[in-house]
């Protein structure tokens, strides 16, 4: 399922992390239950699916290879590591792989075996008890019932430390030279104990060897390099130094004042990028913030301008998505299979976390949500970004983005008295008076001049005419 899973994610174009928890232990449990349904536990198709999980196994345990690489190769298809870009954790880790014949140790292992089945008379022996005797363990939960003055193998493993020691023993399973046979008690419990497998009598006749992946250690400097080094470091002439010490106080303070005139150039908030301006030929787009620096899956090279700083709005990003999978989970208690992005995509929560709705018209105006997550979510998320804001103290910013997106002064539909349509008869506000019904005795009291003024508005059907027929307002 992991495989499927991992191949899913990140489809939309934005960055996935996919985590695989893994224990060793989980395979005892996993191959019990494999067992367990068939009705030959050592069929041929059990022994594919036991393949299967140690296939799994392996890809968890290994530190080297590329992990998109091991996944497509399961798949049947080929993928160059170069092509990974560093995007999983093997790669990003660099780690080089260092291969060590240990079949010598392997048979070691397999002798020492034998002879704890033999001492301890028929009982069990598990991988952690034939490790810690690899190791040289005093402990009495692994020399419980053994002779270790005259076991063979006991501390052929010294040198190597516990990770390396689980690493060697893991890798025995793997290849089929142990195996691990759940086998229950009488009072109900189940235990792998570890025999010979299959490729054992192999290796004992020395017909196959066994290797085992271990982390390359990074060349080191010698003594001799070291004191080149420090010598031709202190072999500087005084004056040279000082020049150069010159110089580069020149450039720390070139450096700092260029700085603070690019930070005090940055604090300043271009608002003209949310006004809706044809006439306007302002080229500062380049003060606006983009919403995230994303390498990986970015659909657009023009980053989205955002109201708060970038800081601020990845955080904001981050809390919006803990809100939303917190709904989510809320339906999952109800019974309702729904998922986080299943509620709100991330190119949605992103546009939220740059733009700050703080009412559900402006949230509604981004376009991004359904009318039913804005009636359902809306009220809730525009409550916890506002409270957002007012909690760090970013109300300057919203203001800065209502300010910008007010009409500005000075255009043509803006000046007083203007008409919009030619021959229209309502003035600049927009009021039609020629509709308005005046009481008699007001318009009796009423100048000449206003009454003049009156007679030539034009009587439209249905409404008031000089008769006085009542009509029906727009």
């Amino acid at each position: 399922h992991y495989y499927q899973e991992s191949g899913r994610a990140g489809r939309d174009g934005d960055k996935a992390d996919c985590i695989l928890f893994y224990a060793y232990k989980d395979k005892k449990v996993l191959e019990m239950m494999i067992r367990k349904s068939s009705t030959n536990p050592f069929s041929a198709a059990t022994k594919k699916k036991i393949d299967q999980l140690y296939t799994c196994l392996r890809y968890c345990e290994n530190e080297f290879l590329c992990r998109r690489t091991m996944q497509l190769e399961f798949f049947g298809e080929k993928f160059d590591r170069a092509n990974c870009n560093k995007t999983c954790d093997n790669c990003r880790n660099g780690k080089l792989a260092e291969k060590k014949d240990l079949s010598d140790l392997a048979r070691t292992v397999l002798q020492m075996l034998k002879e704890v089945q033999t001492q301890k008379n028929g009982r069990g022996v598990t991988l952690v008890n034939l490790s810690g005797l690899l190791k040289g363990s005093k402990g009495k939960n692994v020399t419980k019932f053994i002779n270790t003055m005259s076991l063979t193998g006991y501390g052929a493993g010294s040198k190597y430390i516990k990770a390396d020691i689980d690493r060697i023993m893991h890798s025995l399973v793997f290849q089929g030279i142990l195996v691990e046979i759940s086998e229950e008690s009488g009072a109900g419990f189940s235990a792998d104990y570890v025999q010979e497998g299959e490729k054992a009598p192999l290796l004992l006749r020395k017909q196959i060897k066994f290797f085992v992946d271990f982390p390359k250690s990074p060349p080191k400097e010698t003594t001799k390099k070291k004191a080149e080094a420090a010598t031709k470091s202190s072999s500087k002439p005084a004056a040279k130094m000082k020049k150069k010490k010159q110089q580069s106080s020149a450039k720390s303070a070139a450096a700092s004042s260029s700085k603070k005139q690019a930070k005090s150039k940055s604090s300043i908030v271009d608002v003209s990028d949310f006004v809706d301006d044809d006439d306007d030929d302002s080229d500062d787009d380049d003060l606006g913030e983009a919403i995230f620096d994303r390498k990986v899956g970015s659909k657009s090279k023009t980053p989205e301008k955002t109201v708060l700083p970038k800081e601020h709005t990845e955080k904001l990003m981050e809390r919006i998505k803990r809100l939303v999978s917190m709904w989510a989970d809320e339906e999952r208690m109800s019974g309702n299979n729904v998922f986080y992005w299943n509620i709100m995509s991330n190119q949605a929560m992103s546009a939220l976390a740059a733009q700050v709705p703080t009412s559900i018209p402006e949230l509604s105006d981004l376009g991004k949500l359904g009318e039913t997550v804005i009636q359902d979510y809306g009220e809730r998320l525009v409550k916890n970004i506002t409270a957002y804001i007012k909690q760090e103290n970013l109300e300057k910013y919203v203001e800065r983005r209502r300010a910008a997106k007010r009409p500005r002064k000075g255009k043509e539909n803006d000046r007083p008295g203007h008409v919009n349509d030619e021959g229209s008869e309502f003035d600049a506000a927009g009021i039609d008076f020629a509709a308005i019904e005046l009481p008699d005795e007001v318009s009796n009291a009423a100048p000449a001049s206003a009454a003049a003024a009156a007679a030539p508005a034009a009587t439209k059907p249905g409404k008031k005419d000089g008769n006085g027929t009542k009509s029906s307002y727009f």
